[in-house]
């Protein structure tokens, strides 16, 4: 039927019914009924090479060849046929036949794409292992664009893969050379060179030949000597390949003949941090800071080093000079109280604190907890106090009755429970749960947002009082379950002991709201086992006669 039909639409329908009932050798004969009845040439090229992948596909590999072959003789000129005759060429192994494509397409076509066919073509000859001809036709793209990088590339990969590192050192020298005189912009040819080092260390390492290739890191960091990773990677290598002495040799020699000259000191400091010479690194340092004194970075590489090597009082200097330069950028005097915990220094730490956190800035109460949290990390809880205690009378009635100070709250507790001050932290807490009740902070918060005309809205302000009840109590079971925390962490059994004698006294005037919120809470955060349980049934009970009431209830 397909191949008496003279219909090409029938052709057409059977060619889909034989492809959704796999049915090859018929489809194979719509195919070729289709491309013998169509009048259109595109048409036909395209059911040809749907024909070529049947032929593929049913592992037909001479009759796809035959057809391809005759394709492209018919249409040599024609980019898609090309394109598909090499791509076939190359998936069936015939890398001479795909390569001789593309050189007659190069002859054929003008000038932009012949120049791609043949990049392409030597591209290829590089794959199939013919490094002569890949050569010969990529020197003939360079002798038209000698500082094409794509180009240069290409050749350096046809020594490479042919394991040719003589030649690949050699042609690598060459380029280097043509492009010192390469009529390019400066920037452009310095980044034509550097890449062309790059590529010759490789080759030079296959060699054997470790000095020269610290000879190319060398004038690599010459052009570059502000790149950091740079001068990491030269020193990395120079120490992997014991060439160390070659580098810091070099640099040092060239310090001493250019001593004006910041860079070559910054050079060899940062070859010496990578060596692991910090004595030698943090004097390297000094040289280079005192040509540049306004350069932070050189201080803070040096205050770094000072710090591995327990200077202290070195360091914390370095830092306070960046705070300067920095136009007081308070990250620095964070540093300088750092290194004075250390040395244990606390009057030095709470005065570089100060500065940091508090001194310039406007009052909030939660720069002072934040001052008190860093010094209780670093064990000075009655200094932690101090500026726990101003953090709580800046917040005043809002320490409870705002959400923002509830991380303050919390730490203003756990710094006194530390100190076994619990007391009289719980009673900051319920004077500030208190004061949460007040009229006169809603009546302030009114008068700013709704005005004097505002006023009279007791709608208004009974919602208000009610939200800031509401997160005062929020904030009060969260700053007890703080201490109940801390009592757990820190307290001697003995403690735990007359800690739950406190638990217990400050229990006894609650509600059973109350017990539920706040006694619970700590009981259950300081590990208070028989007071929990306790705690629980009372407030469980009242409740147990009530139909279907179970809501919070904890298993």
């Amino acid at each position: 039927l397909a191949t008496g039909t003279t219909s090409i639409e029938q052709a057409e329908e059977i060619e889909t019914l034989a492809q959704q009932k796999s049915l090859e050798t018929v489809r194979q004969h719509a195919l070729e009924k289709q491309a013998a009845l169509t009048t259109d040439p595109v048409t036909r090229l395209q059911l040809r090479y749907a024909l070529i992948r049947l032929y593929e596909s049913r592992k037909d590999f001479s009759a796809a060849q035959k057809n391809v072959e005759a394709l492209y003789h018919e249409n040599p000129k024609i980019l898609g046929v090309v394109r598909s005759t090499v791509d076939f060429y190359w998936r069936m192994k015939m890398q001479p036949q795909a390569i001789s494509v593309l050189l007659q397409a190069a002859k054929d076509a003008y000038p932009t794409l012949s120049a791609q066919f043949t990049y392409e073509a030597a591209r290829k000859s590089t794959d199939a292992k013919q490094f002569p001809q890949a050569r010969d036709l990529l020197a003939g793209l360079l002798k038209d664009s000698p500082y094409n990088g794509e180009y240069l590339a290409a050749m350096a990969d046809t020594y490479a893969q042919a394991g040719d590192d003589r030649g690949l050192e050699q042609f690598y020298l060459e380029k280097i050379a043509l492009f010192r005189s390469a009529p390019l912009p400066a920037d452009a040819r310095k980044a034509q060179i550097a890449t062309l080092r790059r590529g010759l260390i490789p080759a030079l390492t296959r060699m054997n030949n470790y000095s020269g290739a610290v000879d190319q890191y060398i004038e690599l960091i010459n052009n570059f000597p502000e790149d950091d990773t740079l001068v990491t990677e030269a020193a990395l290598y120079a120490l992997r390949y014991q060439r160390q002495q070659q580098l810091v040799d070099f640099y040092a020699k060239t310090v001493a003949q250019s001593p004006r000259d910041y860079r070559w000191s910054m050079v060899l400091a940062r070859t010496h941090t990578n060596l692991e010479n910090y004595p030698a690194a943090i004097d390297t340092y000094a040289k280079s800071i005192a040509i540049r004194p306004d350069r932070t970075d050189l201080y803070i590489a040096r205050a770094g080093l000072e710090e591995r090597l327990m200077r202290f009082d070195e360091a914390a200097a370095d830092y306070e000079h960046i705070y300067q330069l920095a136009y007081k950028d308070p990250q620095w005097m964070e540093k300088v109280a750092a290194v004075r915990a250390r040395q244990g220094k606390t009057k030095e730490v709470v005065a570089a604190l100060q500065a940091a956190l508090i001194d310039g800035r406007p009052e909030n109460a939660g720069n002072y907890f934040e001052v008190a949290r860093r010094l209780e990390g670093w064990g000075m809880l009655e200094q932690a106090r101090s500026f726990a205690e101003q953090g709580v009378n800046k917040a005043g009635s809002e320490l409870l009755a705002g959400a923002a100070h509830h991380a303050g709250a919390k730490a203003y507790v756990r710094i006194m429970t530390r100190l076994r001050q619990h007391e009289q932290a719980f009673v900051t807490l319920q004077k500030a749960l208190e004061e949460s009740a007040a009229n006169l902070p809603v009546l302030k918060e009114q008068m700013e947002k709704q005005g004097i005309a505002g006023m009279t809205d007791a709608q208004w302000r009974d919602a208000t009082r009610r939200s800031r009840i509401e997160t005062a109590r929020t904030g009060m079971a969260a700053a007890l379950q703080e201490m109940g925390s801390a009592v757990n962490t820190y307290f001697t059994p003995e403690e735990r002991l007359a800690f739950a004698h406190f638990a217990e006294s400050k229990r006894s005037g609650m509600t059973l709201d109350d017990v539920e919120k706040f006694a619970i809470s700590l009981a259950e955060s300081a590990s208070l086992a028989d007071q929990e349980a306790h705690w629980r049934f009372e407030w469980m009970m009242p409740r147990a006669g009530l139909p279907n009431y179970y809501p919070n209830t904890q298993p």
